[in-house]
């Protein structure tokens, strides 16, 4: 937009400069004539007229080219103004990312000693069920914990929801099932790079808002697909689902720009992490990733999340 708005006040520039030095020069030809042979007053009047004519033009042109420099100013200052917004909002969400993160940074070889403290109480006494979800909390933890990556293998997020879950199916007791479902070579997904922790709320709004209130045994998939650019994961349930109008308002929100949340929350339960998961990979990818919702009450629901198709060395 800059280099047309030079463009056009450099035309406009020009054209008042050739207006003027028409004048100048028909003025001055015209007393030239004159002092070789004195023109009459009805010629003195033509030129008088063409002079004004000329005159107004230059002014009518002077206007527009004034009006149009306005113009895209404003139009300049607002893309600004615009940019600005963007830029201060993503620097408040990288903070609010980095404090939620300072929040959750436990102690890890504490959290870990007495993880394995306790699995090994739970081996003396036999209880190997004690002893091996505690196991599984501890990897789960150290995953969450690590302070190494901010992206992780597609393969190393997907071993981190298998923990999860195991550690869930011990509270639910084998009502739903859990499976993944690759539609590609292993090798074409195995080692793309995604935001460490972008499944696991997901995962857990699939839990607790579509087989909580489930009768029936039901099942969570994971379904992985990629194309030439992007790595496509859709986390499936066949739960509660949820109305028209309310799928319809996920989804506008998600689609608008993305907004800072006061407090940033990381339980999954109200949906606020799933807005956060979708704010995090617009912020980190641009606006045309991040999360869709596809859900029919009484039958289930579905998030497709979309990322770049990014392979672990293209990072290294």
């Amino acid at each position: 937009m800059k280099g047309n708005f030079d463009r056009k006040y450099v035309l406009g520039s020009v054209m008042m400069f050739l207006v003027n030095a028409v004048m100048i020069s028909l003025i001055s030809v015209c007393a030239w004539m004159d002092q070789k042979h004195p023109l009459s007053r009805s010629q003195w009047w033509a030129v008088t007229i063409a002079c004004v004519i000329l005159g107004v033009f230059v002014v009518v042109i002077y206007l527009e080219n004034a009006n149009r420099m306005k113009r895209n100013m404003e139009k300049i200052n607002e893309e600004l103004q615009r940019s600005m917004e963007r830029e201060h909002k993503e620097a408040l969400l990288r903070q609010q990312f980095q404090y939620a993160e300072l929040q959750n940074q436990i102690n890890p070889h504490f959290l870990y000693n007495t993880l394995e403290t306790i699995r090994g109480q739970a081996i003396i006494d036999d209880n190997y069920q004690i002893a091996d979800m505690t196991e599984t909390l501890a990897k789960y933890f150290r995953y969450n914990i690590s302070k190494n990556k901010d992206d992780v293998t597609l393969v190393q997020e997907l071993e981190n929801i298998r923990n999860y879950i195991h550690i869930q199916q011990y509270r639910f007791q084998d009502r739903f099932l859990f499976e993944i479902y690759p539609h590609v070579e292993y090798e074409e997904y195995a080692r793309c790079l995604i935001p460490k922790m972008t499944l696991q709320p997901i995962v857990e709004n699939a839990i607790f808002h579509g087989m909580e209130q489930k009768i029936q045994q039901g099942h969570i998939y994971i379904h992985i697909d990629t194309t030439d650019r992007k790595l496509i994961v859709r986390v499936a349930d066949d739960g509660m689902g949820m109305t028209e109008e309310r799928l319809a308002e996920l989804n506008r929100s998600l689609k608008e720009e993305m907004e800072v949340s006061g407090n940033l929350q990381t339980n999954g339960h109200n949906g606020i992490a799933v807005k956060n998961v979708n704010n995090r990979l617009k912020m980190l990818y641009g606006p045309e990733y991040g999360l869709h919702i596809s859900s029919t009450l009484n039958l289930g629901t579905e998030v497709e999340i979309v990322i770049p198709k990014i392979p672990y060395s293209e990072r290294v």
